[in-house]
């Protein structure tokens, strides 16, 4: 029809295994997802409630990180026990704000779920509805972000590029 094949095809489905993995394997189109409950997890991530508790979680978390090597005072110790107690309070609630049962479909805690990691696999990208590319130009080009590995975290903190830190000729 279009003569268009391989990775000029951009096809759409909203099943990982039914739609998409056979036309990217196959046939080696790209593909998108329509994931319907995205829409419901990305007003959770907007919302105030979402932002406050993750960013108290993620402070916990560095300060029982720092003093995780402080062995010393009794004070110490018992507050890190304290903050890890609040630590597992969060982590519930933050769950239950994506739902109270299973918490987000694309994550277990902090690790992406086993539905994102087979999504991934077989989507190029996704959307919780297809009109949601209708403000894009239909050359736009896609290009998948890059996720740091563990190993890779502390290496990858400075920028490459620091233009307050130039060496000056």
């Amino acid at each position: 029809m279009t003569g268009w094949t391989g990775r000029n095809v951009l096809y759409f489905g909203d099943h990982v295994y039914g739609d998409l993995a056979e036309p990217s394997l196959r046939n080696g189109w790209r593909t998108g997802a329509i994931i319907g409950e995205l829409k419901d997890e990305i007003a959770v991530y907007n919302s105030e409630a979402f932002r406050q508790k993750l960013a108290l979680k993620s402070s916990l978390e560095h300060l029982i990180e720092r003093l995780q090597m402080s062995k010393g005072h009794e004070n110490i110790r018992n507050a890190r026990e304290q903050w890890k107690v609040e630590r597992n309070e969060l982590k519930e609630q933050v769950k239950d704000l994506m739902h109270p049962k299973f918490g987000s479909i694309f994550r277990c805690h902090n690790n992406p779920s086993y539905f994102f990691r087979r999504l991934s696999r077989f989507a190029d990208l996704y959307t919780w509805h297809l009109c949601n590319f209708v403000h894009y130009p239909p050359d736009r080009t896609f290009y998948p972000k890059r996720y740091s590995l563990p190993h890779e975290r502390f290496f990858m903190r400075k920028p490459l590029f620091d233009s307050h830190h130039q060496s000056e000729t």
